[in-house]
Order: structure tokens, then sequence, then C-alpha cells
């Protein structure tokens, strides 16, 4: 009994942070989207190595990002069309979640 109650509750914890995660991509895009219309072509950044370790970086062409589709594939999008899809992925999961508050 505990575990079906406790079940659709980590389920819906885990599927609100997903949606958290989208969310901050999406503004991480928009972000880059306006670098770009303001003539910002490139970016530094920093990246973990591993361990808490980290490397300065250069990204030299803002203007796309891989996106991962899932069995190891990625594909390579626009920023505008990066931020449509997680907008999607976020609907998406937001209807999830609803059908399972209503359950």
């Amino acid at each position: 009994m505990i575990q079906e109650i406790e079940y659709p509750q980590i389920a819906a914890a885990e599927i609100q942070h997903t949606i958290t995660q989208y969310l901050d991509l999406i503004k991480k895009l928009d972000t880059f989207i306006r670098l770009r219309a303001d003539g910002q072509n490139s970016q530094k950044s920093q990246f973990e190595i591993g361990a808490g370790i980290w490397m300065d970086a250069e990204v030299p062409d803002i203007s796309t990002v891989l996106v991962d589709i899932g069995l190891g594939l990625s594909v390579e999008m626009d920023l505008e069309q990066a931020s449509e899809m997680a907008q999607r992925r976020v609907e998406m999961l937001r209807r999830r979640l609803e059908k399972m508050k209503r359950m």
C-alpha cells in the first residue's frame, strides 16, 4: 500500500524537476538568441572536466546546438528551433503531470 502511494508522488516530483530543467534551458537559449541578435557570434564559458575541476573554453559559433533526441542520436538545431522543442517538451510534461494528478 505504501508503494502505491509513494510511486505517483515520486514520479510527479521527477516530472516537475524535468520541467524545471527545461525552463532553465529555455532561459539560457533565449540569452544566446539575444546575444546573437546583438551581433555576438561566440561565447566564452567554462565546463567541468571532472571532480569539480573546471576549464575555460570558447564556443566559436553559438548559432546552433546539438540536441539529444534519444537512442544515442543528436540533431543540430538553431537556437530558435531548440527553444521551441524545449517549450513543446514542457507542455507535454505538464499535460502528463495533470493526468497523473487526476488519477
